[in-house]
């Protein structure tokens, strides 16, 4: 069984003040129910070898370029790492919402704040898929394409404003959505999609 390093989002509790980092227990159920083994990284200031046979950057949090406050650096600087020891080691990385965010962010591409995207659902036109699917939205700030990005494909992107919602970097072995698998995906068409996005993501950590 593959070995899945999953990040979580850093939180204050409101009465001790304690930075705790958690994750959706949604997480486990969901990568397991793929044949994945779950593992939670947690934050961490040194390097380490994660011993992993592919990342997930999940939600939470936003990027400090875009919300310049603790958390948000305390994330990037840990995120950023983990993405440049996956670099070295050939390791895949998806990258969900924030993570999706990190990765195009990385790359050279933009985030901007949108609209109609926060706690709404609406409509990805995908490549190579006749009709359109239906996800749900929880972020503000959406990926903007910059000029001299660095090559990649948008394999989805919203209707109808279109903006990316999913690429690749396949020379990196990246990937980024903007929707939750994690959470309920009321489209079936889309869990679907999803699922085997995520199932050929990790296949790919031990090849080639």
């Amino acid at each position: 069984m593959k070995q899945v390093g999953i990040t979580g989002r850093l939180v204050v509790h409101e009465t001790t003040g304690e930075i705790r980092d958690c994750l959706d227990i949604a997480w486990a159920e969901y990568l397991i129910s793929l044949g994945l083994n779950p593992i939670h990284l947690l934050y961490r200031k040194m390097e380490f070898d994660p011993q992993i046979d592919a990342l997930i950057l999940s939600g939470g949090n936003s990027l400090s370029s875009v919300a310049d406050c603790e958390l948000s650096r305390m994330r990037d600087e840990f995120e950023i790492g983990l993405l440049k020891y996956c670099l070295l080691m050939k390791i895949p990385v998806l990258g969900v919402c924030r993570g999706a965010q990190l990765i195009w962010q990385y790359f050279g591409g933009g985030i901007a704040s949108c609209q109609n995207h926060a706690g709404q659902t609406h409509l990805v036109s995908v490549n190579g898929v006749s009709e359109p699917f239906m996800v749900e939205s929880y972020h503000d700030f959406a990926l903007q394409e910059a000029e001299g990005f660095i090559a990649t494909e948008i394999f989805a992107r919203s209707l109808p404003d279109q903006l990316p919602e999913g690429f690749c970097l396949p020379k990196h072995r990246m990937m980024g959505i903007m929707w939750h698998p994690e959470r309920l995906l009321s489209c079936s068409r889309t869990r679907d999609y999803t699922n085997n996005l995520i199932r050929q993501l990790c296949k790919s950590a031990l090849e080639g």
